[in-house]
C-alpha cells in the first residue's frame, strides 16, 4: 500500500509522499491551524481506496463536518471510518 495523501500537494512533497499507511500519525499545533480538516480528508481518502479507517478524536468533532467533507459519498464512505 501507497503513502496516504494529505489533500495538499505541496504538503505531501514535505511528507515524501503523504502519510505513512497502517501507521499513528499524530497532527499537533494551534487552534484553527487545520489539523481536524486534515485528519478528515486523510480518512475520506483512506475509505474512498477501500481501506478501514481508525479516526480517534479527542476534540468532539462534529459529524456534520465530516458530512460536508464526504459530500454525497458520506454513506458509502463513512461503513470504512
Amino acid at each position: 500500500m501507497g503513502k496516504l495523501s494529505t489533500g495538499s500537494a505541496k504538503l505531501d512533497r514535505l511528507l515524501d509522499g503523504g502519510f505513512e499507511p497502517s501507521t499513528i500519525t499524530l497532527l499537533y499545533g494551534e487552534g484553527g491551524s487545520g489539523k481536524t480538516n486534515m485528519c478528515m480528508l486523510a480518512a475520506r481518502n483512506s475509505a474512498l481506496a477501500g481501506n478501514r479507517t481508525v479516526y480517534i478524536d479527542t476534540e468532539g468533532v462534529s459529524m456534520e463536518r465530516l458530512k460536508q467533507i464526504c459530500g454525497t459519498d458520506f454513506e458509502s464512505i463513512s461503513r470504512n471510518i
